[in-house]
């Protein structure tokens, strides 16, 4: 259970540093929250959070540092500054499949099929842009899916009429599951209603400063979302001050951890934000993400055995 739990904290450190490396929110020579910050925000033995640190320093990562705290190693940063996918990882994953019957040539050839065959045209249904350009950005980034966003007033126009017949599959959050079950029945495709992470600020968003992260978005109704989801996934309320894009960001401390929505950014376009940028982390909770690989999957190979 301990190695396990190990394993866990190692690679979602291992993930979340390189990605932030690969944004340039945090460089070579930057410290880390602490093993007890980590420990906290983790809930989990300060002893195995010290211990996924150490297998880290052994990769090369990071530094640990006596009596000072862990600092992202500096002849790490260029050559980590693209997520590569773990040895330990790729073990976990191979030795399953080898156990469950398959060749390792079958398998990858299998896996290779999932992941790189037709980019499947996936529309995005939401009401808000916060939303709908946050979740397309996801399931391009970290799914290779061709995701396009579309406002739920803009279903019925002719454009949007377009863009629903040509998809593969519509993804839309729990507000929409009815509407987008009738129209996926009607229209013959695949549908999939996200669920968010509920440990998403407490934990993510913990790693690099361990103190409030600040949040602009662009709809005053998404900021009420926000708060709600802190309410409901049992976060302080100090774990996140929401702003909007409108507002004087100027009050925005110039250290603080800074995420800006990407329909924010679009708004305030070449115009400075404060802060220390954090970047993108995926929302989507474990069950989503395997519910979409099924469908993925489903989509994929069902079509390369036809």
């Amino acid at each position: 259970m301990v190695l396990h739990r190990r394993r866990e904290i190692v690679d979602s450190l291992r993930q979340r540093i390189a990605r932030a490396l690969a944004t340039g929110s945090i460089c070579a020579g930057d410290r880390l929250a602490s093993t007890r910050e980590m420990a906290h925000e983790l809930s989990a033995d300060p002893r195995v959070v010290s211990a996924a640190f150490r297998v880290l320093e052994a990769e090369g990562l990071v530094e640990i540092r006596a009596r000072s705290g862990v600092y992202v190693r500096m002849e790490a940063a260029a050559a980590r500054s693209s997520m590569v996918a773990p040895v330990e990882t790729l073990t976990d994953v191979l030795t399953n499949a080898v156990m469950r019957g398959y060749s390792g040539p079958e398998f990858a050839a299998r896996l290779n099929t999932l992941v790189a065959g037709r980019k499947l045209r996936t529309v995005v249904l939401a009401t808000l842009s916060d939303q709908v350009l946050g979740i397309a950005r996801e399931l391009r980034e970290d799914f290779g899916l061709d995701a396009v966003p579309l406002l739920v007033e803009r279903m019925t126009s002719d454009a949007g009429r377009r863009m629903l017949k040509s998809a593969n599959l519509i993804v839309t959050t729990e507000r929409h599951r009815g509407t987008t079950k009738l129209l996926a029945e009607e229209l013959g495709i695949t549908r999939l209603t996200v669920s968010i992470r509920k440990d998403l600020f407490e934990s993510e968003w913990a790693l690099w400063r361990g103190e409030p992260v600040h949040i602009v978005v662009l709809d005053a109704r998404f900021r009420s979302l926000i708060r709600k989801f802190l309410t409901y996934s049992g976060a302080e309320a100090a774990a996140a001050r929401v702003h909007l894009a409108t507002d004087d960001l100027s009050r925005i401390p110039g250290d603080a951890p800074t995420y800006v929505t990407q329909a924010a950014r679009t708004h305030i376009g070449k115009g400075h934000v404060p802060g220390m940028m954090i970047p993108p982390t995926r929302l989507f909770a474990e069950d989503c993400v395997r519910e979409l690989w099924r469908i993925i999957g489903s989509l994929n190979l069902g079509r390369a055995r036809a």
